[in-house]
């Protein structure tokens, strides 16, 4: 690392690419969280962007473990698995191509 008045230069590492929600996705999400919220299912939530992929996780109760997890992974080779639905056991729900799907599986969960 060199230093030159107050500029610090870092060696060249491979940039890998943030993997974020869209605007749309979390505007979903959000949607759905405030629905959830209100019928008294969930209590908080979480962001986590871990590189190759976003979690948002939801909370019974904000000092437990989530009960779920609604995870974007990047996944050039198979669209179907760029949203999975993952349960407080770690095990996976469902895997779906869009939010809307991830969106209705909550609600038809909601209402059986």
């Amino acid at each position: 690392m060199q230093t030159d008045n107050n500029i610090y230069y870092f060696p060249k590492y491979p940039y890998k690419k943030q993997f974020y929600f869209t605007k749309k996705e979390l505007s979903a999400i959000f949607s759905l969280y405030g629905q959830m919220v209100k019928s008294g299912l969930w209590k908080d939530y979480s962001i986590d962007a871990l590189g190759d992929r976003t979690i948002f996780s939801v909370y019974k109760k904000s000092n437990t473990r989530p009960i779920y997890k609604i995870e974007k992974k990047d996944s050039q080779e198979k669209k179907r698995d760029f949203f999975r639905i993952i349960s407080n056991s770690g095990n996976t729900l469902k895997r779906y191509g869009s939010v809307d799907r991830v969106v209705k599986f909550f609600e038809l969960k909601k209402s059986a």
